[in-house]
């Protein structure tokens, strides 16, 4: 028997290639939102169709994961756009117990403008002596980037930038070889193990907080 969530993200995946035409990008963001939707279920329960109680949980493991407040938040659009095609589709009810509208992280906007109006307390600051090599313990692999700008993954070659020449990456896995690269708390982006292209994420040392939207 199908599992109806798998039968249900397909259908929602192919209609967004076809009918509503999403760049490639935003396939591989909600292709990685639900994988991730899917992990955030105990180890021997199949993965089920949204209800609130799940995207709570799914919602609490985000941080849990390590990821920035900007990824969480792109996961949790994915999921209300996810949820909206659901109910108008008729697959889920409009109900108080049923799919409800996540809320993403807020607190990084609201630390910063409290830094930037003088009431948090500032740190004197030290003298700049580089950056320690960085490593990065949630991730599965730290990566070197090569001076012209390249980290070698699986005997590929993945090109972050030049930029990042000499510092370390963290690669993680996120989805079906699906990995997610970052530089220190930034996720720079994503690439697949067969193209090993780069997608970058838009405004990586941007604001932290996406708005929500229901596309």
């Amino acid at each position: 028997m199908n599992n109806p969530l798998a039968t249900l993200t397909a259908q929602f995946l192919r209609e967004r290639t076809f009918l509503k035409n999403v760049s490639p990008k935003t396939l591989i963001w909600y292709r990685v939102a639900f994988s991730t939707f899917e992990r955030s279920f105990p180890k021997g329960v199949e993965p089920a169709l949204p209800t609130k109680m799940n995207l709570q949980r799914f919602v609490i493991a985000l941080p849990e994961r390590g990821l920035e407040p900007v990824t969480c938040n792109t996961y949790i659009s994915a999921m209300n756009t996810f949820a909206l095609w659901l109910q108008q589709e008729g697959h889920a009810k409009r109900t108080s117990e049923g799919l409800s509208k996540l809320r993403g992280n807020s607190w990084t906007s609201k630390t910063k403008a409290l830094w930037r109006a003088g009431e948090w307390p500032r740190p004197l600051d030290p003298p700049y002596r580089g950056l320690e090599e960085l490593t990065y313990p949630f991730h599965d692999h730290t990566i070197a980037v090569t001076h012209c700008g390249r980290i070698c993954f699986n005997g590929r070659k993945v090109n972050p930038s030049h930029v990042f020449a000499g510092q370390n990456v963290g690669v993680t896995q996120v989805g079906d070889r699906i990995w997610l690269v970052t530089f220190m708390q930034y996720d720079l982006g994503y690439f697949d193990d067969e193209t090993c292209r780069l997608e970058p994420i838009a405004n990586s040392f941007g604001p932290k907080v996406l708005p929500m939207s229901s596309e």
